[in-house]
């Protein structure tokens, strides 16, 4: 039986929303069943290209559609007059890093079958899969399903096209969204020690936390992503990347407590329904003040030379 994730966009939609922000649209390469893999951005002569910019990125998890909601909400905002980042800020977004994991997703709603999918085509977790503290996992654990990182560094074209998309672009900050838990994290993430670049990610955050002061703000927390748990360490992450390859700050976002348990009992069998309120647009105003705040200070505060 065929079920729906209300107020979330879905198949096209997602791309006639983008597209209704009159945005221009880059095709970065093809994921491995062959999906376009798209980068949004303002139109030539709406910024500034020769100043620093923001990067948003979501859906390199599929279940986690709260990432997508999100990043349109705040490029929408972004590119409005009321924007309340400095005049001619460039702005990139990737919003559907994985379609075939989004595709394959919708495919088990539309089926009615409950379906796990963190991966893309070749099931390989693509957070996992670029260059900094890249692991490849033993062939023994591949029952597991879990935290595949690929062959090698960027062996996916949807990692390769988050590469090819910062190779020449200026950019003060990078926002990756996910689902679930109301963290803010910065790199490292496979270590525990700090790194030379986390110092900075860390005062940049305070000041964020300190500075909110309006609106109904969720209740997040930020910490350094490998010292979340002692036993927890994330290797090949697109935190980590972006931050050493952009020497801009870079900052992974889990959005929302999802929602499990409030959507029904019916629901409960199916994945994707854990991993996102009901209501988007409540924790799209909770946590928009936090990295509005995030974002000006990244772009007011250059990194120290």
């Amino acid at each position: 039986m065929a079920d729906r994730l209300e107020g979330y966009a879905q198949g096209r939609e997602r791309e006639d929303r983008l597209r209704a922000l009159q945005l221009g649209c880059i095709e970065l390469g093809r994921s491995r069943e062959q999906r376009p893999i798209l980068a949004w951005t303002q139109q030539a002569g709406q910024c500034d290209p020769t100043l620093p910019g923001v990067l948003l990125l979501s859906l390199i998890h599929p279940m986690e559609w709260i990432g997508f909601e999100t990043n349109v909400a705040l490029v929408r905002r972004w590119i409005s007059a009321e924007s309340p980042l400095p005049a001619g800020t460039p702005i990139w977004t990737l919003p559907v890093v994985n379609p075939d994991g989004v595709a394959s997703v919708e495919a088990a709603l539309e089926r009615g079958s409950p379906r796990w999918v963190r991966g893309n085509a070749a099931r390989i977790d693509l957070n996992r899969n670029f260059p900094r503290d890249h692991r490849a996992r033993p062939r023994w654990l591949d029952f597991w399903p879990l935290y595949r990182s690929g062959p090698s560094a960027l062996s996916e074209p949807e990692s390769r096209a988050v590469a090819d998309l910062i190779a020449d672009k200026q950019i003060a900050i990078s926002i990756s969204l996910h689902s679930l838990g109301r963290w803010l994290f910065y790199p490292p993430s496979g270590r525990w020690s700090p790194g030379a670049e986390t110092p900075r990610h860390a005062e940049i955050a305070r000041h964020a936390f300190r500075r909110l002061d309006q609106g109904p703000v969720a209740p997040y927390r930020h910490a350094q992503l490998g010292r979340w748990s002692p036993f927890f360490r994330a290797y090949g992450t697109e935190i980590d990347y972006l931050a050493e390859a952009t020497g801009g700050l870079s900052y992974l976002v889990e959005l929302s407590t999802g929602g499990i348990g409030r959507w029904g009992l019916r629901r409960l069998v199916q994945p994707v329904f854990g991993f996102n309120p009901p209501r988007p647009e409540r924790e799209i105003s909770r946590v928009t003040p936090l990295l509005e705040r995030l974002t000006r200070a990244a772009l007011e505060t250059p990194p120290p030379t």
